[in-house]
């Protein structure tokens, strides 16, 4: 199951990959733009994960080895070793049965059958054959899949749109999906077509219109055509959300607008995406939130923090977590 940048890309960029792959993205439960809006809140309590309202007031009970967020109406859950799939009742729709699985997406869920990968629809049906040797969520229609040490992308029916011969692909954003190819990445469309010649050392999905890639060991911007907006400056960056990219000068964290410009000059250890109108900031070992100026809003206090989702944000206290709304009042106290 497609996770996280394959080491054939990484060791293209050593250190400069390296800071990225320990970014803060990775820790969270899953990207801001893939959940939806379900009012409930994964938690756990004595080591058993379960479901809360906005509140705090439990409404899925703990009982869970592991869960993550709901995406189209359903949350996968681990019983025994094996995952499934629940309702917003607690209702287990799917029952546990896949060494791995992924979130709904496009109606569709990659999940994991006698060591290769495949998709199931809401009923928990396999709709394309277990044939794949890896495979990533559908996004756009689209989905990556790896076949005999390649990727391409597959429809909905399983049907190859796009033939497997790339050594790395990401998910379609905004219509493109980057592509390695040799060991330059590159853009293409729905079609397969080449939109954006294979010339950057490493590449990010496209947000917002624009997407960062690495030139020289540094990163920048461009648009959907190819031009560079942000001449490569920064050690490391990350997608825009709600106007703003992260980036790294040196060993510090700020942000940028689409013209390059500093708005919050980099001073933080760490950050997170801005949602909401905040992010997660790094001050010396603790984080707290942020907002567009750069202001403490929310006092560094917490070993991490997500970024907040529908009013609230899941932070660490020592081994536990709990949930705080944008005052930073506990909604729900940490637990483990």
């Amino acid at each position: 199951m497609k996770r996280t940048i394959h080491l054939y890309a990484a060791s293209i960029l050593l250190s400069v990959l390296a800071v990225f792959c320990l970014s803060t993205v990775a820790r969270s439960q899953l990207d801001i733009e893939d959940r939806e809006k379900a009012g409930l809140f994964a938690m756990v309590q004595n080591g058993k994960w379960g479901f809360v309202d906005r509140t705090g007031k439990t409404v899925i009970a703990p009982g869970y080895d592991a869960a993550h967020p709901f995406t189209e109406g359903l949350a996968r859950v681990q019983l025994e070793g094996k995952w499934g799939y629940i309702d917003k009742k607690g209702t287990m729709v799917i029952k546990p049965q896949f060494a791995a699985a992924d979130r709904f997406s496009d109606s569709l869920a990659e999940v994991s059958i006698g060591g290769k990968f495949t998709y199931i629809d809401r009923t928990g049906k396999v709709i394309i054959d277990a044939r794949f040797d890896d495979s990533a969520v559908f996004s756009e229609g689209l989905a990556g899949v790896k076949i005999r040490g390649k990727w391409g992308f597959i429809d909905k029916t399983g049907k190859t749109v796009i033939e497997a011969q790339y050594n790395d692909v990401q998910r379609f954003s905004e219509g493109l999906a980057g592509v390695l190819v040799g060991k330059k990445f590159g853009y293409i469309d729905r079609t397969g077509r080449m939109v954006i010649e294979p010339k950057y050392d490493f590449a990010l999905p496209f947000t917002e219109g624009l997407a960062p890639v690495v030139i020289d060991k540094k990163f920048g911007f461009i648009d959907k055509t190819g031009s560079i907006v942000i001449k490569p400056q920064f050690r490391n960056a990350n997608r825009f959300s709600e106007g703003l990219a992260r980036v790294q000068i040196g060993r510090k964290w700020g942000f940028i607008d689409k013209t390059g410009a500093a708005v919050i000059t980099p001073r933080f250890g760490k950050v997170n995406r801005f949602t909401e109108g905040l992010a997660g900031a790094q001050t010396g070992k603790k984080w707290g939130y942020i907002d567009r100026s750069g202001s403490y809003v929310i006092d560094a206090r917490y070993d991490f923090c997500d970024p907040f989702f529908e009013g609230l944000a899941r932070v660490q206290a020592g081994n536990k977590w709990g949930y705080i709304d944008r005052t930073g009042k506990y909604i729900f106290e940490p637990t483990e």
